[in-house]
């Protein structure tokens, strides 16, 4: 279905206007909307919106409000009822023009990362299209492919033994959860189930998938210990075989408070959804990769960055650049695709892959870009901190970190992050009490033990880096075996640190040509990166 240009409110004339109307009310009619309140009430107030030349007003607070009739405390930094609301609006707007409105003359859309309808008038088609054919040009024509990661649905489970007490409590986890979740880019929630069956908990699962077509289900439930304190019980599930990928309980007081509350949620989040560790990702990614020929568009980038990941080589690197920038010729505007360029545009400077021209510059260029597509990802603001930390606009780098860091709060990989970027500032007090929380987590990644060893090894403390740098244990990084070899060699260990020198440069063959430039590079310090690089010099 091939399409003019979006109307503007400019162009609405008398006519026009009631053409979008007509329009708007069959598809309120449709089976799409017809029983659906909450949805038919967002459609309806948006498209008036841009019709009466309001739409620059459509916020999430004054859909809310208006016309979802919130109280007027509400707060869209802690509840993403709009967000994921908006995204089901525009699933519906797909399923209509795909079936019911497939002749339409007008189209209803809404881009993402906007809650601002466009009007495109549909050209007229060769009536011997049948209907598969005419599916096909809508979908080539209208549709703009997206990046998407994993669907995720959150429930909590509950009974009828359960005091109110506890399923406020548990309602609490999970709004909050749901609203950390709203802030990731490379997973989706689908949506938030206040209350579940807990004595069907299988039939419940089973209707999830089928209804909101789930790739994965995170269920919460709460048990009442003595002495005011509850267990909290919190799954992931994958959705087709209903397997079990991870399982954990968690001893929480029975009055949370907000403090206790976020870092609950955010090492929740952070565990599963989170894009260098999550048991989500990886998994997703993991089943995609199974048969690489087979993956869909939307879906390559994210599942060649853990390709990338899993291999962290010059080649896995190249595999993954040209995936990202398949999608970014087709959609420039993409976000995902755009908040991972800027990521491999870091560590192409910092590894002097040489594989992205002026790797810098369009690293922050597609950062920035991605921030004004979803101003709240504290994933796009992470990124665009590692640029600026990399072109040495430190201040602002260290605004960035501090945005990602209010965004989600608690999350382990931006609270480490932060920290390690301050201490390379220079400010090694303030980071290292970022880190140290951090590192005070059930699960880290063994990376997380870097910032530590460069601790202690400035202050020449080197029995100390010795055992940070034992703990560094992540396969494919150079990070463990260089740290273990320069601190030998401080120890006067030379045959165990010539060994753990042989090992970094396995990793790296050009290592002892280009390390000291990816020392400086990566640590900000020429100061930190001599003092090792010296040390290399004399294995």
């Amino acid at each position: 279905m091939v399409s003019d240009p979006p109307v503007t409110p400019l162009t609405f004339t008398k006519e026009y206007t009631q053409l979008v109307n007509n329009q708007l009310k069959r598809i309120l009619e449709s089976k799409q909307f017809s029983s659906a309140k909450q949805m038919r009430n967002f459609l309806s107030y948006v498209v008036k919106k841009v019709l009466s030349g309001e739409g620059s007003s459509l916020k999430q607070f004054t859909i809310a409000v208006e016309a979802l009739e919130f109280p007027d405390d509400f707060d869209p930094n802690h509840s993403p009822v709009v967000r994921i609301l908006g995204g089901r609006v525009r699933s519906r707007l797909k399923e209509y023009y795909e079936e019911e409105g497939s002749d339409d003359k007008l189209i209803i859309s809404i881009p993402t990362g906007s809650y601002s309808p466009d009007f495109c008038e549909a050209t007229a088609k060769p009536a011997s299209l049948d209907n598969e054919q005419k599916k096909k040009i809508y979908k080539k024509h209208q549709q703009v492919v997206e990046s998407s990661g994993p669907l995720l649905a959150l429930a909590c489970y509950s009974d009828q033994t359960q005091s109110n007490d506890v399923n406020k409590t548990l309602f609490l986890i999970s709004d909050n959860i749901a609203t950390k979740l709203s802030h990731f880019v490379f997973s989706k929630l689908s949506v938030s189930i206040p209350f579940a069956d807990k004595s069907n908990s299988e039939g419940s699962l089973k209707k999830i998938k089928n209804k909101y077509h789930s790739d994965y289900a995170l269920t919460i439930f709460l048990q009442e210990l003595p002495d005011n304190k509850n267990n909290l019980i919190y799954r992931l599930y994958e959705s087709n075989s209903e397997e079990v990928l991870w399982s954990e309980n968690y001893k929480i007081n029975a009055k949370l408070s907000t403090d206790e509350l976020c870092k609950i949620s955010g090492k929740i989040t952070a565990e599963i959804a989170d894009i260098y560790q999550g048991i989500m990702q990886v998994h997703w990614s993991r089943n995609l990769l199974k048969k690489p020929e087979t993956i869909p568009l939307e879906n390559q980038a994210l599942a060649y960055y853990r390709y990338y990941s899993s291999h962290l080589n010059k080649r896995s690197m190249a595999k993954a650049i040209q995936a990202c920038e398949a999608i970014l010729i087709q959609n420039p505007g993409d976000l995902i695709a755009n908040t991972l360029f800027a990521e491999y545009c870091r560590r192409d400077f910092v590894y002097n892959y040489k594989l992205i021209k002026q790797p810098l510059q369009r690293g922050k260029l597609c950062a920035e870009k991605a921030i004004r597509i979803r101003p709240n990802s504290h994933e796009a603001h992470y990124a665009l901190g590692q640029i600026l930390f990399c072109l040495n606009e430190w201040p602002h780098a260290a605004e960035e970190f501090s945005k990602a860091r209010n965004i989600c709060k608690n999350h382990p990989v931006v609270e480490y992050g932060t920290g390690f970027h301050l201490c390379m500032m220079g400010k090694w007090e303030e980071g290292m009490t970022l880190v140290n929380t951090t590192m005070e987590l059930p699960y880290i990644p063994s990376w997380f033990h870097t910032t530590p060893f460069l601790n202690y090894f400035r202050q020449e403390k080197y029995q100390e880096a010795l055992a940070e740098a034992k703990k560094i244990t992540s396969p494919g990084i150079i990070h463990g075996p260089l740290a273990r070899s320069v601190a030998f060699a401080k120890l006067g260990f030379k045959e165990e640190a010539k060994l753990e020198l042989d090992e970094v440069i396995s990793r790296y063959p050009n290592f002892l040509e280009n390390g000291k430039k990816g020392l400086v590079r990566f640590l900000g310090s020429d100061e930190l990166a001599e003092k090792i690089w010296e040390t290399v010099k004399l294995i």
